[in-house]
């Protein structure tokens, strides 16, 4: 992605008539090393009536070996959605299989527990070619991390 797709994606979302967006953490990366400030980004995204309702992608937490591993995967996104002042991060996992179902529940409270210090939500983001394919493979995940900070996508 340029700065002039950038540019044109955020203003033709404003010329839609939406009032949020969801930004992608690579994009936001890809913009700032191009030049463009964080504190210019929010200027943009103020200036087009453009609020950010979540950041996409936490995406090393279901397979991360240890909770202390999945944090770290899930700080920058953290991070980065309360600095845009976003209610919401998506947590996806893109391997196609699920290694441990445990500890990926335990990986997803601690990363829940990350969010839940900057009032933010973690949405589990299910897709079919995944190893978190379905809603019911989600659901189970979201009830065993014990947190209520937690849904899906």
């Amino acid at each position: 992605m340029t700065v002039g797709d950038w540019d044109d994606c955020l203003r033709a979302c404003a010329a839609a008539g939406f009032d949020g967006v969801s930004l992608w953490s690579l994009h936001v990366l890809m913009v700032e090393q191009a030049g463009r400030s964080r504190d210019a980004i929010r200027a943009q995204l103020a200036q087009l009536g453009l609020s950010v309702s979540c950041i996409e992608a936490v995406t090393g937490w279901a397979n991360a070996p240890s909770v202390e591993a999945a944090v770290a995967d899930a700080t920058f996104t953290v991070e980065m959605a309360e600095s845009f002042g976003a209610d919401n991060v998506i947590a996806v996992l893109l391997d196609d299989r699920l290694h441990d179902g445990a500890q990926a529940a335990a990986n997803l409270g601690a990363v829940a527990d990350l969010a839940a210090e900057a009032g933010i939500w973690v949405c589990v983001e299910y897709l079919p070619w995944t190893g978190i394919a379905d809603i019911g493979t989600a659901w189970r995940l979201i009830q065993a991390s014990g947190r209520t900070n937690v849904g899906f996508l």
